[in-house]
């Protein structure tokens, strides 16, 4: 919705909230977690879905790595600690047709959020990049 210049209140200028933003705080923000970066852009439901597929991707990872790992550690006898390691890498060898995807679908999901926030930087604030 544009108003006349006649509307606006004196000392208000017409720039967009998010060209006021500093783009070194949506880029921090963007690196900190997928998605918070588009949210801080105004972008809440692109930001949300990044964040929920990041976190649901993450957490399913952890989850599937420290189950196996608890598995693992219920099956050892407390005196053969010394092969917990080998068998840890026996056990992700074991299981990387499902872990590896997933680590590989986080990176990613967090590179094309961060492609995102950028591209939407560019297309809010073309005087960054000139």
């Amino acid at each position: 919705m544009e108003f006349s210049s006649q509307h606006q209140k004196p000392g208000f200028s017409r720039v967009k909230k998010t060209q006021k933003r500093n783009w070194i705080a949506v880029a921090l923000n963007a690196l900190l977690w997928p998605g918070v970066g588009q949210i801080y852009l105004g972008q809440r439901w692109k930001g949300l879905f990044f964040a929920v597929a990041e976190f649901t991707l993450f957490s399913g990872a952890l989850v599937r790595y420290m189950s196996m790992m608890f598995a693992l550690i219920n099956t050892m006898p407390y005196s053969n600690t010394r092969k917990a390691f080998p068998l840890m890498i026996e056990t992700w060898q074991k299981d990387q047709e499902v872990l590896l995807p997933m680590i590989i679908a986080v990176i990613l999901i967090w590179v094309l959020a961060i492609w995102d926030v950028a591209l939407t930087l560019r297309h809010q604030n073309p005087s960054l990049y000139e």
